[in-house]
């Protein structure tokens, strides 16, 4: 059986982390955390499992603070989760069958997001599988602000096991502005523009796509929701990227 690392990031995650880490015990041969500077119980907590490496390291952004964490893993065997994200029984289970016998390269996971108490089957994300089950000697996570992947060698082979990483992330508050500031950042340092016309029509371009041909409108009041907070998202991210390039530093003019 191979030794598996588990590496989670975290930032005042008391919240989360508690969950998650009890999903992992059973398939971590050592859980590695890399904290960017919690002041809330995320390491009390954290530390009080056994097999826990809790690390403090400044957050830079998503892609590097994960490679970080990558990096201070014990063993070449990595699965990569979010201190939000939980595995459930059946993909514990498959997880230690492949432990067992590690056929492929990576595995991607099934994911699905839990949304204010309701799990959705139909939005812009579903069905999401994503590679977060590793060989390090064969890729790793890539160096993007937001996101970020992980990128394998050509001709890697991929694994799909049973079950489901349970996301339990979405919450309105300030998350939704932190992640916009990020993209908007991220398209900025790749050169990109955007229009005024862009700003006002995107956002309900989304929203069709997500609740119509994404079919969130089978989520009933949730799908609404979702599509709505998906434009807003958009919205945000094209306004930050709109005012990045015009320069906020820019005393105001007087008004008297």
């Amino acid at each position: 059986m191979i030794q598996l690392s588990v590496v989670i990031i975290t930032l005042n995650e008391e919240k989360n982390i508690r969950r998650c880490i009890e999903s992992i015990v059973r398939v971590a041969d050592e859980i590695v955390i890399v904290d960017a500077g919690s002041t809330d119980n995320t390491r009390r907590i954290a530390e009080s499992f056994e097999n826990v490496k809790f690390l403090e390291h400044p957050f830079k952004h998503f892609g590097s603070q994960k490679m970080v964490a990558v990096e201070n893993a014990g063993y070449p065997h990595i699965l990569s989760i979010d201190a939000d994200e939980v595995l459930s029984v059946e993909l514990q289970n498959a997880i230690l069958k492949i432990k067992d016998n590690w056929e492929a390269d990576a595995y991607k996971l099934l994911r699905i997001t839990r949304f204010y108490g309701k799990w959705l089957r139909h939005y812009n994300w579903h069905p999401e599988l994503i590679l977060r089950l590793f060989d390090r000697r064969k890729g790793n996570w890539n160096n993007a602000p937001v996101h970020e992947k992980i990128e394998m060698q050509p001709d890697t082979v991929i694994g799909i096991p049973e079950g489901y990483l349970l996301h339990y992330s979405y919450t309105v508050e300030g998350r939704t502005r932190d992640y916009a500031k990020i993209k908007a950042r991220k398209l900025f340092d790749e050169g990109k523009t955007v229009s005024k016309w862009r700003i006002l029509f995107a956002p309900p371009a989304r929203f069709l796509k997500v609740l119509i041909f994404k079919r969130g409108f089978l989520n009933g009041f949730y799908g609404l929701a979702w599509s709505v907070i998906s434009a807003h998202d958009c919205f945000l991210t094209y306004f930050y990227l709109w005012t990045l390039h015009r320069g906020d530093e820019q005393e105001p003019r007087s008004v008297s």
